[in-house]
């Protein structure tokens, strides 16, 4: 099994905390995410590739890769647009 890039797993696991259409009302405006991931890397043709992905099983074992912490904050920020400071 190929694990995906971990820019791919970081951006489904944000992707994931955006409310669901039902909610309209619902906003989220800091998140905290603490999760294990088994990393890997792989020396390809455009240099050094992180790959990672939550573990295949929650027991540990003696054959498989060894399993990372990753720990993400993030929150929201006001991007500024245009010369008059106008923000959308």
């Amino acid at each position: 099994m190929t694990r995906p890039e971990l820019h791919e797993t970081l951006t489904a696991m944000i992707a994931a905390l955006d409310p669901p259409a039902t909610a309209p009302g619902l906003r989220i405006t800091e998140a905290h995410l603490d999760a294990p991931l088994e990393l890997t890397l792989a020396q390809g043709e455009d240099g050094l590739t992180a790959y990672a992905a939550p573990p295949s099983t929650r027991f540990v074992t003696g054959f498989q890769n060894p399993v990372h912490r990753m720990q993400l904050n993030t929150g929201e920020t006001r991007v500024a647009f245009g010369q008059g400071g106008e923000s959308s």
